[in-house]
């Protein structure tokens, strides 16, 4: 970490702490036995990232069986509400701040503020942005429920035991519903694409393969740094041994932060470049459609098994969590031995990874090769 960030990182815990200490001199929220119960009306955080967040969803799908009557808000930011479109349970979308203690972002965490304020609602549920309960507490909402040991434990109600970030998952975010009395049972997150995304894919579609019932299958080699990446040319030698061995095209999909990364791949017998050109709820739409997904730990990954998809998942080997979150997904570790000596598990020196390097062509055709011969449809 450069010095520039480490003083960024050493003033926002300043700031947090500073936050949670002028609780002392606010108007303190009403208790929690002043809440209706069951509550009426229930905020739920999802401002994190998009893996985390589908892995948040069994929470939300708990919360509508066990309160049938009670209106669900998610306050997401809007990445979170386009990939939330489809998704039946919610019956309100809050687009919010993602960071509230954002310095440059301090009037759009004032609107979020007085929209909190305005909606009363009964319980405030922090499952990605636990920044966000001083927000619930200036507005006076009676149960707020957050991850224990957080920096903002004091402002909460109700607490939760998250385990570090290298194992938790959905089971241990539908602890926020336990700290409520209610029980739960360990689910699979769900996803649905909204209809309109999926007539906009089956247009594009018709428009690229001319059959709109040819099958495919979607790469994405891409992560949230570039030391997450697979490098880029395995990807066209996957996509031609996918193309000799089943006769399938590729989609290479990603955003459109990664339209330069590829700008001079041209469209193949093998591999069609659609980066950037689909918007969250298409590229959901384009997973579902999808025969296979070959993706990093990323958002695409929990995507495609949240719609049930097979997916072959590749991975660092330092970052194994969520290797058998899915059913239908295989992973290949990638190992590289100079990792562990030098690295952080979160954290690598090299970009990309020395493991997600290790990771070759040869490995990923032989995992599809054993999902073919399982009745790869």
């Amino acid at each position: 970490m450069g010095f520039k960030a480490r003083l960024y990182a050493w003033q926002y815990r300043i700031r947090e702490h500073c936050v949670v200490a002028g609780r002392h001199f606010s108007r303190r929220p009403p208790p929690p036995d002043s809440a209706s119960w069951p509550p009426r009306y229930v905020a739920f955080v999802l401002v994190g990232m998009l893996g985390d967040t589908i892995m948040c969803l069994p929470v939300l799908e708990t919360a509508r069986e066990a309160w049938p009557q009670a209106r669900l808000c998610a306050v997401v930011t809007p990445r979170i509400r386009e990939m939330l479109s489809g998704v039946g349970f919610i019956d309100e979308f809050l687009v919010g701040t993602g960071d509230p203690l954002s310095i440059r972002g301090r009037a759009q965490a004032r609107r979020t503020q007085e929209q909190l304020s305005e909606r009363h609602f009964d319980v405030a549920v922090l499952l990605g942005g636990d920044q966000y309960a001083p927000l619930f507490y200036k507005a006076e909402v009676p149960v707020r429920v957050g991850p224990a040991s957080c920096v903002y434990e004091p402002l909460l109600t109700h607490t939760y035991v998250v385990d570090d970030g290298r194992t938790w998952g959905p089971y241990e975010r539908l602890g926020a519903l336990r700290a409520l009395g209610i029980e739960t049972v360990e689910r699979a997150p769900r996803l649905h694409p909204g209809s309109q995304a999926r007539i906009e894919f089956r247009r594009w579609r018709e428009n690229i393969f001319g059959d709109s019932n040819d099958s495919y299958v979607v790469i994405h080699p891409f992560g949230s740094t570039p030391r997450q990446r697979w490098p880029l040319d395995r990807v066209f030698q996957l996509a031609e041994g996918i193309n000799q061995y089943t006769g399938r095209r590729s989609l290479l999909v990603g955003g459109p932060e990664f339209r330069g990364l590829v700008a001079l791949a041209p469209n193949s017998q093998s591999l069609i470049n659609a980066v950037g050109e689909l918007s969250i709820p298409q590229l959901l739409a384009t997973i579902e459609s999808a025969a296979l997904v070959v993706t990093t730990d990323s958002g695409p990954f929990h995507m495609a098994g949240a719609l049930g998809k097979p997916i072959i998942g590749l991975f660092r080997g330092r970052r194994p969590e969520h290797a058998n979150r899915y059913p239908r997904s295989r992973v290949i570790l990638g190992a590289d031995n100079s990792c562990e000596r030098f690295c952080q598990w979160n954290y690598c020196q090299a970009e990309p990874c020395r493991q997600l390097n290790a990771l070759s062509t040869d490995e990923v055709l032989s995992e599809i090769r054993k999902i073919y011969g399982e009745s790869f449809r």
